[in-house]
């Protein structure tokens, strides 16, 4: 349903940024038109030298397929069991907040953050909970080290505004080494 057993680079020189919009196909309805319009405004603002890759699970992969088919710029999708390859060769990384960012801080991989629920949901859970961060990078570190852009701040520009800090050489560099001494 894939194509191939495994993913090939388009062009490997091409930098790739991975998109994770999570593994619930709720989580995936909600955040598969953020990273659409990210994907969108990065490619506008100059990235075109950058391969985005999607790890589906089988649960959600119709649906993506289906939503990526009117993408300008298409993204590779490649069957979650082959993530870790995917993520071994990510340049950056823009994911659904989850445990998928703790296994790419294992790997050092610079990533953004994004999480949005429904306005009363957020609301409700704001009344309740104060926490600093919601990524469990973040958490366990007790410090922002990967950039959180949740609810009205989960949109294209905020995205796109993290990819640009993370291409800047010590911004990114200070990343990865935060990750490295977790």
């Amino acid at each position: 349903t894939y194509g191939t057993g495994c993913f090939i680079l388009m062009n490997p020189k091409d930098k790739i940024i991975t998109l994770v919009p999570g593994s619930r196909m709720s989580e995936v309805k909600r955040l598969l038109p953020l990273m659409r319009d990210a994907v969108d405004m990065l490619c506008r603002n100059g990235y075109m030298g950058y391969q985005f890759i999607i790890p589906t699970v089988e649960t959600t992969l119709d649906y993506v397929k289906k939503q990526v088919e009117n993408w300008p710029f298409k993204p590779e999708l490649v069957p979650a069991t082959r993530r870790y390859d995917v993520y071994a060769k990510s340049y950056m990384a823009i994911v659904a907040s989850g445990t998928v960012s703790a296994e790419l801080a294992m790997l050092h991989v610079p990533t953004i953050v994004v999480y949005k629920m429904n306005p009363i949901t957020a609301w409700l859970v704001r009344q309740i909970i104060r926490v600093n961060w919601v990524s469990l990078v973040n958490i366990l570190l007790n410090r922002g080290v990967y950039p959180e852009c949740l609810g009205g701040d989960a949109n294209a520009e905020t995205v796109l505004d993290a990819v640009q800090q993370l291409t800047i050489p010590s911004k990114r560099k200070k990343m990865i080494d935060a990750l490295k001494s977790a």
